[in-house]
């Protein structure tokens, strides 16, 4: 998987590799111990109202700590239909609000402004899924596989044993 992995990365051209390289650095190192990261796109101009409950949805899970992260990529285009400027709202500060609340839950933040046109799911969960795949790459050969599990901002709910689960 580590080799895969890495050819993957390098089959990317180099504008998406110097971008997957700036999230993974603000994201920081992955914990040798981490086997599972819930990867949550937020717009960062829509999720102000969700996204601290959704957070609040992995507080409560049975797997330890150190074995799982979340990592949320705030993302909003640069330009509305108009042509307009998007002005983000209250999700980064929630996510901040969040995180003092729950210190000890592994939650890692990265930030992108992506062109009108760039800004498609699919193109903003192949960036956080990419910058995660590279933060686990960098953790070397010696880790456990990675399991990514990909969810979205305004999740209503999840099993306690959610996490776990998918470990097991």
């Amino acid at each position: 998987q580590f080799k895969e992995g890495q050819a993957y990365i390098t089959r990317q051209d180099s504008g998406h590799r110097r971008v997957i390289n700036i999230l993974a650095e603000e994201a920081g190192p992955m914990d040798p111990s981490c086997r599972l990261s819930i990867c949550i796109p937020a717009a960062g101009h829509q999720e102000g109202e969700n996204i601290y409950r959704t957070l609040e949805n992995y507080s409560e899970q049975t797997a330890r700590l150190d074995e799982f992260e979340i990592v949320v990529l705030v993302n909003r285009p640069d330009k509305d239909e108009q042509g307009r400027p998007v002005v983000p709202d209250k999700t980064q500060d929630e996510i901040a609000r969040f995180q003092k609340d729950h210190p000890k839950l592994r939650v890692r933040l990265m930030n992108v402004v992506l062109p009108k046109d760039e800004a498609r799911m699919g193109n903003i969960r192949k960036l956080l899924n990419d910058a995660v795949l590279l933060r686990h790459l960098k953790r070397g050969k010696e880790v456990p596989d990675l399991i990514m599990v990909s969810n979205d901002a305004d999740n209503k709910g999840i099993a306690p044993e959610y996490v776990k689960n998918f470990i097991e």
